[in-house]
Parts: C-alpha cells; sequence; structure tokens
C-alpha cells in the first residue's frame, strides 16, 4: 500500500539524516561571532531569553529558521551541550519539510508503477546527498527548509490544498527571501478561487516572518543587507565569472597580494539579485498567459525549478548547497513527466563532481561547464513546456 513507501521512507530519511548531521564535526558560517549571513548569535540571544539582543543580531534572513532552532539550542544548553550540540539539533528540525518531500517523492513514483526500492532509494536521496549534506557543512540548513518548503507550497496549491500551500509559502518567505520565486508558480498552479487564500495568508505569514524582526531596527537591518549587497566579488562557478574583471586585494597580512574577480560595469550582488526575480517573474507570466492563467503541476514545478536554476548560476557568489532547491523542484518535475528522477540525480551528481575540481580547473573552465550544464537543465525543462495551448472553455 502506498503509505508503507512513505512511513519506510520517511523512517530511512529520519535516521539518514540524524547519522550525516551528527557524524559531521563541521559549523560552517555557524560560529558565535556575529556576521550579516550568520543566525547562530540571534539563535543563542533567543534561546538566552533576550528578544533585544536577538533583533540586534539577526541576520540578512528571514526569522522562521531561527525561531524553529531556538527552543532545541535552549535545551541542548540546559543539558550542558556545547555549541556544537545545538547546531546538529536544530539543523535536523531543518530538514523536516524535506523529509516530507522526500516521502511524498517516494509515493509519486511507486504510483507510477515503478519498484518500490527505487521509490524509497530516490525518496531518502533526495533527503541525504552531497548537496543538502553541503548545506550542513557550511552552516546553512535553512536553505534545505526554504527549498522544501517551497517545493510543498506548489505542490499543495496544484492538488487544491490552499491552507497548506499558503502556510508553506509563508514560512519558505519566512525563512529565505529567493522563496519569493516560488509566489507566482504557487498562485497560478492553485484553481482560481483558492489564489486568494494562498496570497493572503502566505503574504500575512510571510511578512510576519521576514519582516517583524528587522522591522523593530529597520536602519540596522537596511545597513547589513545593503552591506552583503555591495559586494562585487565573482565566485568562479557564476555565469558572470566569464565576463568579469581581475582585480588584487590586499590580504591580512598586508604583504601579498591576493588575485579576485570583479563583476563588470560597476554592477554590485545587490544589482544583479534585483534583476534575477524580474527576469524569473517574466518567464512565469509568459508562459501562464499561454496556458490561460492556469498552471498544471508539472508546469508549475518546471518554472518552479528553472527560476532555482536562475537564482544560483545568474548570482556573482555560487556555493554547492544553493543548488538543494533546485534539486527538489527538478527531481519533482521529472517524476511527475517520467517516473523516475534519473535526469536529476545525474544534474546533482554533475554538479557534485565539479564542485570537487575546484582546484584542478581553471575558474574560466568551472564557469563554463557549469553555465553549460545549467542552460542544458533549462532547456530541457523548458522543452515540457512546449504543449499545444488549449483554446477550450
Amino acid at each position: 500500500m502506498r503509505h508503507r513507501v512513505v512511513t519506510m521512507t520517511a523512517l530511512i530519511g529520519v535516521v539518514a539524516v540524524a547519522v550525516a548531521v551528527f557524524a559531521s564535526p563541521q559549523v560552517g558560517d555557524y560560529v558565535r561571532a556575529p556576521a550579516v549571513q550568520n543566525p547562530a548569535p540571534a539563535i543563542q540571544a533567543l534561546a538566552d531569553g533576550s528578544l533585544e539582543r536577538f533583533v540586534d543580531l539577526h541576520p540578512v534572513m528571514g526569522s522562521f529558521s531561527l525561531l524553529l532552532r531556538a527552543p532545541v539550542v535552549a535545551v541542548s544548553d540546559a543539558l550542558g551541550g556545547d555549541h556544537l550540540l545545538g547546531y546538529r539539533l536544530g539543523a535536523l528540525l531543518c530538514f523536516i519539510p524535506a523529509l516530507i518531500l522526500g516521502a511524498w517523492l517516494a509515493r509519486e513514483i511507486e504510483m507510477r508503477d515503478r519498484p518500490r526500492l527505487e521509490a524509497i532509494a530516490f525518496g531518502a536521496l533526495l533527503v541525504v546527498n552531497p548537496i543538502t549534506l553541503d548545506a550542513v557543512r557550511a552552516g546553512h540548513p535553512e536553505e534545505v527548509l526554504g527549498g522544501a518548503l517551497a517545493v510543498i507550497a506548489v505542490i499543495c496549491a496544484a492538488r487544491g490544498r490552499s491552507l497548506e500551500s499558503a502556510v508553506a509559502l509563508g514560512l519558505a518567505i519566512g525563512t529565505k527571501q529567493w522563496t519569493l520565486l516560488a509566489v507566482m508558480p504557487a498562485l497560478f498552479a492553485a484553481r482560481p478561487g483558492t489564489r486568494r487564500t494562498i496570497g493572503v495568508v502566505g503574504g500575512v505569514v510571510g511578512v510576519a516572518l521576514a519582516l517583524s524582526a528587522p522591522l523593530a531596527d529597520w536602519s540596522d537591518y537596511r545597513e547589513k543587507a545593503h552591506a552583503l549587497g555591495q559586494t562585487e566579488i565573482v565566485s568562479r562557478y557564476s555565469a558572470w565569472y566569464l565576463v568579469s574583471s581581475s582585480a588584487e586585494i590586499t590580504v591580512p597580512d598586508g604583504d601579498t597580494l591576493d588575485a579576485i574577480r570583479r563583476l563588470p560595469h560597476g554592477l554590485s550582488r545587490e544589482d544583479i539579485s534585483l534583476a534575477i526575480p524580474g527576469v524569473c517573474a517574466a518567464l512565469v507570466l509568459v508562459v501562464a498567459w499561454r496556458r490561460r492563467w492556469r498552471l498544471l503541476e508539472e508546469e508549475a514545478m518546471a518554472l518552479l525549478a528553472i527560476s532555482f536554476v536562475l537564482r544560483v548560476v545568474l548570482d556573482s557568489t555560487v556555493l554547492l548547497y544553493y543548488l538543494a532547491p533546485m534539486l527538489f523542484a527538478l527531481a519533482w518535475w521529472e517524476v511527475r513527466l517520467r517516473g523516475s528522477p534519473l535526469g536529476a540525480a545525474a544534474a546533482a551528481a554533475f554538479a557534485w563532481l565539479l564542485f570537487r575540481q575546484v582546484d584542478e580547473l581553471a575558474g574560466t573552465v568551472s564557469a563554463a561547464l557549469f553555465a553549460a550544464g545549467c542552460a542544458a537543465i533549462c532547456a530541457c525543462v523548458a522543452l515540457s513546456l512546449r504543449r499545444p495551448v488549449s483554446h477550450g472553455p
């Protein structure tokens, strides 16, 4: 029966996540020192019961993952746990939506008459793989949390579960701002009569979680966001690397010069971050218009996958774990169309292998290969959107 594959996948996923999280001694950016993208100090402040310090130390992201993790950090502290234990417990909570999504994926695969073992394997691998585990090592499990919630929101919207979609969408927006890319796919996948519920409830939840803490000290939050957005440095896997210019900076010892790549024409990461949502929104609107403003589930997921790819490759900073949301959406889209996410697995393997070759490949080669891979993914997904437009009532 279908519930068996869901239960088995969830249990295997929980064990695999727990083993992987507790096997890693790394916390990445999750350190005690305040930083614009480091949630640890704010989580610790909330765990200590200091709302004022929570607001002061709030990183440039939504509050949901911080509120989610603070209670387990408080429990860990009360039991004498160290910083690493608190991080691990919080990371486990961030994987809950991904575990749900993995179990759902296994059910979808089995429903298409695929072997149960294959369904369970792909469902568990969606949750525990080199990309999602890189988020744990980097100190940002909230990337997995936000990506899974965004995909769940689109699935629920397409299946008429408007309240669940609205809550998931609001929680996603309250986790990371880039999950706004899921708003239009979710709305156009939903029946017209349910869109108001998704928009209003999702908007209220999202705004409350994304802006309540920043608005308490808006000038400080704006200063942090501005500082983060003003960087001009380009990472080697960004498409911008191919048109970037070389520059040199002085390293802390003051004697050695370190070569970097800089965005062209005086652009900053903030400029790019404002342009990417516009490109993605235009794409969704064009397809939705051709579909008479109602998208099938696989179409909405295709657009979400493409949006998540563009969000990564067009950013000036590209890290492996940024691909987790894309992997979630791509796997779901492929199962809906083909029954098995082999292509998504191949794309994840390609990205992982490419990022492992960081010291062996020249920067231009890395950027070109990654951009070509992303272009291939977008082209394959976009082909599924070329079905004839219905002119019926």
